[in-house]
């Protein structure tokens, strides 16, 4: 069995992370609701045509495009949370979770362009 070197692995992290990401997504709507979610399909395959291809002009559009529902979601979420009442166990919750994972998907977006734009700069 072949060892892994975490050297290569450790570049692919931020596709992994949001190929896992939608997957789950994809997933959820499938079993949960048994409806094919066409958005989640669409970005599970843009993010294998990134993977082959490895396109930095392709990586920063899709940077681009995740930053700005990142941030939208994020908006989205503080304006949400402030309907809850103060103090509420609930609305904490869905801040630091939601929060979570839309200040991932931003740091995804940033570090996903620099890494294929440094790559190229190296060749």
């Amino acid at each position: 069995m072949k060892k892994v070197n975490l050297k290569e692995v450790l570049p692919y992290m931020p596709e992994v992370i949001l190929l896992g990401g939608t997957i789950v997504f994809f997933l959820k709507d499938l079993v949960i609701t048994s409806s094919f979610n066409y958005l989640m399909a669409v970005g599970i395959l843009l993010i294998f045509i990134l993977l082959k291809w490895k396109s930095k002009f392709f990586s920063l559009f899709l940077s681009i495009i995740l930053g700005l529902v990142s941030l939208y979601f994020q908006l989205a979420l503080l304006s949400e949370f402030n309907e809850f009442p103060t103090g509420s166990l609930a609305g904490r919750q869905m801040l630091l979770i939601g929060s979570f994972i839309f200040i991932t998907l931003i740091v995804v977006s940033v570090l996903m362009p620099l890494k294929y734009f440094k790559k190229n700069e190296e060749s």
